[in-house]
C-alpha cells in the first residue's frame, strides 16, 4: 500500500508525499511482487466458459513474451501495438513488453483501418499484437506502415492458441526485468482528437504508482483478494491503467469480458457470478442499468463495497440510485489521459457533497486556474490545473514537442476544463472550456442542468448545449433521450421545463427542449456535446 490509511482526508494529504525510486519498473509491482497469492490474478468471462489465470503463470507467460520481444529486436523505448477486445494474451502482452523496457499502444477494435494506419505510423509501432476478429483490418493497415515488422494473432477458441503463443513455445519462463527510470514511457495513449488530430500520450512507468496510490484512495483501499471489474475496453485509460494495471497493482483479482459494446443487463449478472466488490462504471452505463427492471437486477447476490465512476459529471440522481441499488458508496474521480485520476471524493474519509467531483488524491496539488493565471477565489469559474511534476502525469506528446509545451503554463498542466472550488475545497466540474454556455450575462454549466434533467423518471440520458441567439448570446438547449421514446411530446416539454426551474435558477431552464433517439457519443460513453452542436446548427442554417 502507497497511501496511510486514516480516518479523515486531510490526515491522508497531510502524512503523505511522494519519494519516487530513479530506477523503477512498473512489471515488477503489477506481476512479479504478487506470486504465491491464492487469488487469481485474472478471470475472463468468455461465451465459451471462464478462464482462470494465477499471476505465477502470468508472470511465467510474460517472461516469455519478454524474451521474444528481445529475440526479434524489439527492445527498450520501441513501441507495439494492441488492437483486440480483453484477453489474457492482452494482458501478458501489456506487462512482458513493459519487463522489457517496450512501450505498448492499446488501440481501441472499433477504429477502422485508415484511423488504425494514422496510429500506427504516429507511434512508429514496430509489432502488433490483435485477435481472429480484428485481424484483416490489422495486416490490411499493417500493410501501409513500413514500421510494422510483423502481425501476431491470438486464438479465443482455445486459450493460448495462435501463431502468438507458438511464437512463444520456445522461449524461456524466466527474465530479467529491464532497468527502467520512473520517467522512462510505459504506454502510448491516443486521446480521443476532439480538437485536432488525436495526438499519442506517453505515460512513464512512474503512472503506475501515481494510478496506485490515487486508486488506494478512490476505492477505499481495497484488500488483496477483492475483485475488480469494469466494462471499461483494455484499449482507454479507464480499462488499462484505472481496471487492469491498478487491480493487480493492488493484488486484487481483475474480471474482464470481451465484447463489443455495453450490456446493461449482463453488467449484473458479472457483479453477482464473480462476486466483484469494486466497480468503476462511467455515468452513461448507470443511466443504462438503471433502467433494467428490479427483478433482474440481482441485488441479494451483489458484494459491492464501492462503485468508482469518472469521464462524464454524475449527479446526485445516480449517487441515490447506487447506495438504493448497491448498498455501497459511489466515488467520483476526474482526470484525463495526460493526467489520470486528479481528483476524487473518498465519501469514508470526506463528507463530499453529493455531484461534486471531490479533492486532489493525496499527493496531488491541484487548483482552479482563472484567465490571469492566477488561483481563482472560492466560488468563481477557471480551468482546473495539476501542479508539475507529479508520477502520473504524462512525459510527453509523442513527436510533437509543441503541443506537449501548449499543455502547460508555468509550472501547471492545464486541463482545458472549467471547474469552481467551494469554499470547504470541494472541485465542482462546470464543463470543457468550449461547453461553457453564455446566457444573458451568465456562465452556464450544462452538466448541472443535465443533471436536474436526469432526476425526472422519463428521462434517460440528456445533453445540454447553447445555441445562438441575438439577445440573450445564446439560448440553453436540451437534447434527450427518453426511457420510453413514445412518451414525447410538448407537454412533457413544458412539464420538464419546470422540473429544471424547481431545483435550478430560473436562467437555467432549458428554452429548447427536444427529444432524439440517440446523442453523439465517443467510444467510452461521453455525450459529445461540440459534436451534437455543429449537427443541430448544420441543421437550422
Amino acid at each position: 500500500m502507497i497511501l496511510p490509511k486514516k480516518s479523515t482526508y486531510e490526515d491522508i494529504r497531510d502524512s503523505f508525499s511522494w519519494d519516487l525510486p530513479e530506477i523503477y519498473n512498473a512489471a515488477g509491482d503489477l506481476c512479479d511482487r504478487h506470486v504465491g497469492r491464492a487469488n487469481p490474478a485474472l478471470v475472463f468471462d468468455t461465451d465459451a466458459g471462464v478462464e482462470t489465470y494465477s499471476f505465477a503463470e502470468l508472470q511465467s507467460d510474460a517472461n516469455r513474451f519478454a524474451g521474444f520481444l528481445t529475440s526479434c529486436g524489439i527492445t527498450k523505448g520501441a513501441i507495439i501495438g494492441i488492437v483486440a477486445q480483453p484477453a489474457y494474451a492482452v494482458a501478458v502482452t501489456h506487462i512482458g513488453a513493459w519487463k522489457s523496457g517496450v512501450i505498448t499502444s492499446p488501440i481501441a477494435t472499433l477504429f477502422a483501418e485508415d484511423a488504425l494506419v494514422y496510429r500506427f505510423k504516429s507511434g512508429d509501432i514496430r509489432l502488433v499484437i490483435t485477435d481472429p476478429e480484428n485481424e484483416g483490418k490489422v495486416k490490411a493497415a499493417a500493410a501501409q506502415c513500413p514500421s510494422v515488422d510483423q502481425v501476431l494473432v491470438f486464438s479465443r477458441d482455445m486459450p493460448k492458441g495462435g501463431p502468438l503463443w507458438d511464437a512463444l513455445l520456445d522461449m524461456p519462463t524466466s527474465f530479467e526485468n529491464v532497468q527502467t527510470r520512473s520517467n522512462d514511457p510505459i504506454s502510448l495513449n491516443f486521446t480521443s482528437g476532439t480538437t485536432g488530430m488525436p495526438k499519442g500520450v506517453l505515460a512513464p512507468h512512474s503512472h503506475v504508482l501515481g494510478q496506485g496510490a490515487a486508486m488506494e484512495f478512490l476505492y477505499d483501499f481495497p484488500e488483496p483478494g477483492d475483485v475488480m471489474w469494469s466494462p471499461a475496453d483494455w484499449a482507454w485509460l479507464a480499462g488499462q491503467m484505472c481496471t487492469l494495471a491498478a487491480g493487480l497493482f493492488m493484488g486484487m483479482t481483475v474480471v474482464a469480458r470481451p465484447r463489443a459494446g455495453f450490456d446493461a443487463a449482463d453488467a449484473f449478472r458479472i457483479l453477482a457470478q464473480h462476486k466483484v466488490t469494486h466497480t468503476l462504471l462511467i455515468p452513461t452505463m448507470m443511466k443504462l442499468m438503471r433502467q433494467i427492471p428490479i427483478a433482474d437486477q440481482r441485488r441479494e447476490d451483489l458484494k459491492i463495497k464501492v462503485v468508482s465512476t469518472g469521464g462524464e459529471p454524475c449527479g446526485a440522481e445516480l449517487y441515490r440510485w447506487v447506495a438504493d441499488v448497491f448498498e455501497a458508496p459511489l466515488n467520483e474521480t476526474f482526470g484525463q489521459t495526460e493526467c489520470a485520476t486528479m481528483i476524487c471524493n473518498n465519501r469514508s474519509v470526506m463528507d463530499a457533497p453529493f455531484g461534486c467531483l471531490g479533492k486532489p488524491t493525496p499527493g496531488l496539488h491541484a487548483v482552479v486556474l482563472g484567465s490571469d493565471g492566477q488561483e481563482a477565489p472560492r466560488g468563481e469559474i477557471g480551468e482546473i490545473a495539476a501542479h508539475l511534476p507529479h508520477p502520473i502525469i504524462f512525459t510527453k506528446y509523442h513527436g510533437d514537442p509543441t503541443a506537449t509545451a501548449d499543455k502547460k503554463l508555468g509550472n501547471w498542466l492545464m486541463t482545458g476544463d472549467l471547474a469552481r472550488c467551494d469554499k470547504d475545497g470541494y472541485f465542482w466540474y462546470v464543463g470543457r472550456a468550449d461547453d461553457v454556455i453564455t446566457s444573458s450575462g451568465y456562465r452556464i454549466g450544462p452538466s448541472e442542468v443535465e443533471d436536474a434533467l436526469l432526476g425526472h423518471p422519463l428521462v434517460a440520458i440528456a445533453a445540454v448545449i447553447g445555441l445562438p441567439d441575438p439577445e440573450r448570446t445564446e439560448l440553453v438547449s436540451a437534447y434527450i433521450q427518453l426511457v420510453d421514446a413514445e412518451a414525447g411530446s410538448d407537454a412533457l416539454k413544458e412539464e420538464l421545463k419546470l422540473f429544471v426551474r424547481d431545483r435550478l435558477a430560473r436562467h437555467e431552464i432549458p428554452r429548447i427542449i427536444e427529444f432524439v433517439d440517440k446523442l453523439p457519443m465517443t467510444a467510452t460513453g461521453k455525450v459529445m456535446r461540440k459534436s451534437l452542436r455543429t449537427q443541430v446548427l448544420a441543421e437550422i442554417t
